[in-house]
């Protein structure tokens, strides 16, 4: 079950203006496409799924009728996973009944007299996705997939699409966004009060151009001391905690540093006892209206005077950064910030394996895993 977090679907969030079309396109892809040009693709993306909402989530939303369920169950792996994970609290209040994100390798029982379960497979091809689809083919059932002739779409006829494009670099950013933001429509497809929550995620999509550029001269700024990173906590709280499982993820794919996603105050508890000069942080502030916003600051303060390279992201910045801080625009909101929040991590991700010379490295070697472990199907 999700953590319970304070509600802001009523929270009154002026969109900033947009900026100017030139400023907010995406740099046209290379030949060979780029996590960097998916991540400047997210704006428009995420601005279509909000356009193009009730026609996306029509299929969810006519089954989810005739079913009225009253348990959620939401299987998917990796980044689909932590995307699930991230649209649940929206998905719990919004619709008043429990959502449970799940991997299909340790599937939870499924419980309630009427159950729904909704499988989430960007690609469509994870072996154990399907395995799980075959073993719950009695159940009601829907699919969020960006192909529909997919092993897994063609296994479903509620097809939800995900309309983010191909992704086809590996780790994946505009379809982790694309996700979250799709899972939210579902759940306000069946909702009341719809409308209060549409309004920050507006908002947020109308900031991201200026977020992202905001990433991308913090990348620039914290290149050295991103560099030098072997291993690294992620740290958050609320919303930003479930953030930080991709953001954690990302730096793992990329930049192959031992990166770790924690609550703050479980971070306090044990894990921050082994840092060290070498134990790098970055840390996805929170509202600095939150009560735990001094412990935070004061938790950077204490990681900073250690020796590590520590970062942190969000609407305020700590003393002391020194330039390794990136500051970004935020709602306010919280089911609204987390592409905001996200944005560090896809964009180091993003840059500085290139700087390593590590560009692509681990792709190889998960497409020879992936040839002996059969982790996607061939279609």
């Amino acid at each position: 079950m999700a953590p319970a977090l304070t509600s802001t679907a009523a929270t009154s969030i002026t969109p900033a203006p947009v900026a100017a079309p030139a400023a907010s396109v995406a740099p046209a892809q290379a030949a060979a496409p780029t996590i960097h040009g998916y991540i400047w693709e997210q704006p428009a993306i995420l601005a279509g799924i909000l356009e193009n909402r009730e026609a996306l989530a029509a299929p969810f939303a006519e089954l989810y009728d005739r079913i009225r369920p009253d348990r959620l169950y939401l299987v998917a792996s990796g980044s689909s996973l932590n995307a699930a994970a991230a649209a649940v609290p929206l998905m719990e209040e919004a619709l008043g009944i429990e959502a449970t994100p799940a991997p299909p390798s340790n599937m939870p029982p499924i419980r309630g007299q009427r159950p729904l379960v909704v499988f989430v497979s960007q690609e469509g091809r994870s072996t154990n996705i399907l395995a799980a689809m075959e073993r719950l083919s009695g159940r009601p059932m829907a699919v969020v997939v960006s192909r529909e002739d997919s092993p897994a779409g063609l296994r479903c006829p509620a097809r939800v699409p995900l309309a983010c494009g191909d992704e086809l670099v590996g780790p994946k950013t505009k379809g982790y966004a694309a996700t979250v933001l799709t899972l939210y429509m579902l759940a306000l497809s069946c909702a009341p009060r719809a409308e209060a929550w549409l309004e920050p995620l507006r908002a947020a999509v109308a900031l991201l151009p200026g977020n992202i550029r905001a990433a991308e001269a913090w990348v620039e700024r914290a290149a050295p001391e991103l560099k030098r990173m072997s291993k690294c906590a992620v740290v958050g709280k609320g919303a930003a905690a479930i953030a930080a499982r991709e953001g954690a993820l990302k730096l793992q794919e990329t930049i192959h540093v031992a990166a770790a996603a924690y609550d703050f105050e479980e971070f306090l508890h044990g894990p921050a006892c082994a840092l060290d000069a070498g134990y790098a942080g970055l840390y996805l502030l929170p509202d600095e209206t939150d009560p735990d916003a001094a412990r935070v600051r004061g938790m950077i303060e204490w990681h900073r005077r250690i020796g590590s390279p520590v970062f942190a992201a969000g609407g305020w910045q700590p003393p002391g950064g020194g330039g390794l801080d990136c500051a970004a625009r935020m709602t306010g909101a919280w089911h609204a910030d987390i592409f905001a929040r996200m944005l560090p991590c896809q964009m180091a991700a993003a840059k500085i394996p290139a700087m390593l010379g590590i560009q692509d490295e681990k792709m190889l070697d998960f497409q020879r895993m992936d040839a002996e472990l059969g982790i996607k199907a061939k279609c």
